[in-house]
């Protein structure tokens, strides 16, 4: 099945040589990756999109945490599928599938970002993947199906939009606004004693023009990717959460940092993603 996908995107005409930049140092084709990555995005959004609004059984991971029966049926398509063409890479899913790999690249698949509002009937949720290269990511793929917006990026190679019901495609770009002119975003969870990014709301609220709240990882990372907001403040962040966005907001001209300002992992709860412009402004208020 995969061998006959890359074989049919190899002999179309849209078929380009994907290679990340020489400012990595590498000279590795990401070709056959590229294509495995948009197989499995497009499989789960049209699972998404099947069974948006159909009961489906939910577990409870912790507290107002859910996961459905889909997120694991999609992470474990997303598993078989690199396997079958990768079996040495690494792979890492939201749902606790892990496949720990000496191989330099990873995988890393949030199946349906958003549950909470997918089973409840709210239209704000999507497919996210990154692959990463020595834990750097390399390529970014966050799939909206509900709203047919695809967003992806190539490390040194920019970052684009693509909406497959209006036909639209694009270069991303942040925001070039400064602070008293600035959208903030926040995570699902601020608002909240222990969540670091509480902190952070109360020291920039009488300084930013407005908040917004989407509570969505597949929506917040774009929008600052795409300038519609000027920066995003997670408190709550996870591998799988951010790497994707964070790829797409870097080749978008903007930065990912902590509260002293040094770039950040992947690993780090607390992430700031904004333009350059406003980092500064952030950092002093903070």
């Amino acid at each position: 099945m995969i061998d006959n996908v890359l074989n049919t995107y190899k002999l179309s005409r849209n078929y380009q040589s994907v290679r990340i930049g020489k400012s990595m140092n590498l000279d590795l084709d990401l070709d056959e990756r590229v294509v495995i990555a948009q197989y499995i995005a497009s499989n789960a959004g049209a699972m998404i999109t099947d069974l948006y609004h159909k009961t489906l059984v939910t577990e409870e991971k912790t507290l107002n945490d859910f996961a459905t029966e889909l997120d694991k049926s999609i992470e474990s398509m997303a598993l078989r599928s690199i396997i079958e063409k990768f079996p040495e890479d690494g792979f890492h899913g939201e749902e606790n599938v892990g496949k720990i790999s000496a191989n330099k690249y990873e995988w890393v698949v949030d199946p349906i970002d958003g549950t909470n509002n997918f089973v409840r009937g709210l239209p704000l949720c999507g497919f996210q993947l990154a692959i990463l290269y020595n834990g750097i990511p390399v390529y970014a793929l966050i799939h909206r199906p509900l709203n047919q917006e695809i967003y992806t990026a190539i490390k040194g190679k920019g970052a684009y939009y693509t909406n497959h019901l209006t036909g639209e495609s694009r270069n991303l770009k942040v925001s070039s606004k400064s602070i008293g002119e600035a959208i903030g975003i926040f995570d699902a969870k601020v608002g909240k004693s222990d969540n670091p990014s509480t902190q952070v709301l109360h020291k920039l609220i009488d300084h930013i023009n407005m908040i917004r709240v989407f509570g969505v990882a597949v929506f917040d990372l774009p929008a600052i990717a795409d300038g519609a907001a000027e920066f995003l403040v997670s408190g709550i962040a996870n591998k799988y959460d951010i790497a994707a966005g964070q790829l797409l907001i870097e080749e978008a001209g903007g930065e990912s940092y902590g509260l002293n300002g040094a770039k950040n992992s992947l690993e780090d709860k607390l992430v700031i993603f904004s333009n350059k412009k406003i980092k500064e402004q952030l950092l002093e208020l903070l």
